[in-house]
């Protein structure tokens, strides 16, 4: 109970009110399921889905496919990522990568742009760039072609400075353990760069190196987080 004394006590707003709208299969959509949502600079809402790219622009839906798009060699899309220039980038369940630029898509065949590689994670990072990480490197969009990072090292957590040519790999002298990497995540304001680990818990870069953090001490379980 909260008890309001004298006349100088204000009333507290009431929260904003919000409208739901739901949309279906009957308004278009292709299939209930959405892998990921995300809304591009131009303000277009794309929805991925696995039976195609939806571009949602307030009032319809337009289905972007492999039958009405030959620039998508499979349905099936997996993530899509928008990087700093605006370009609307793909990944279909099949590692393909796929750009939409102007109204039109390109077809990045891993065997003229990846060195016939399979794309097994895409990342935009801070400064707006476009990478697709392989099995046999890294590769950053740059210049209207895909440019190969530290491509004679195909293991190992690396470093990448814009002023730098080349990266450099980060080893236990640095904090780094001997576990295998799930997951990095650069944080949206900071900057900070987190990895998710099999093993060796959830580390944090600061100061040029991971600091050695206990589980106990740095992440506590919380049965909410799942």
């Amino acid at each position: 109970m909260c008890l309001l004394w004298g006349s100088t006590a204000q009333a507290q707003e009431a929260p904003p009110s919000f409208v739901v709208s739901q949309w279906t299969v009957e308004d278009g959509l292709p299939v209930y399921h959405i892998r990921n949502l995300l809304q591009s600079q131009a303000g277009y809402l794309w929805r991925v889905t696995y039976d195609g790219l939806v571009r949602f622009d307030g009032a319809r839906f337009l289905i972007f496919n492999s039958s009405n798009t030959p620039e998508l060699p499979a349905s099936r899309i997996s993530y899509a990522m928008e990087d700093g220039a605006g370009n609307l980038w793909i990944q279909t369940e099949t590692r393909d990568i796929i750009r939409y630029r102007a109204g039109g898509f390109t077809w990045f065949r891993r065997e003229e742009h990846f060195g016939g590689a399979v794309v097994v994670r895409i990342f935009v990072d801070q400064a707006g760039h476009f990478w697709g990480g392989t099995l046999q490197g890294a590769y950053r969009y740059e210049e209207g072609r895909f440019q190969p990072f530290a491509p004679d090292v195909v293991t190992g957590l690396f470093r990448h400075d814009p002023a730098e040519a080349t990266g450099h790999r980060l080893t236990e002298a640095e904090g780094v353990p001997k576990a295998y990497v799930r997951v990095i995540h650069e944080s949206r304001h900071a900057g900070t760069l987190w990895r998710g680990t099999n093993g060796a818990g959830v580390l944090r870069y600061e100061d040029g190196r991971f600091p050695h953090r206990s589980r106990r001490t740095f992440v506590k379980p919380d049965p909410c987080l799942v």
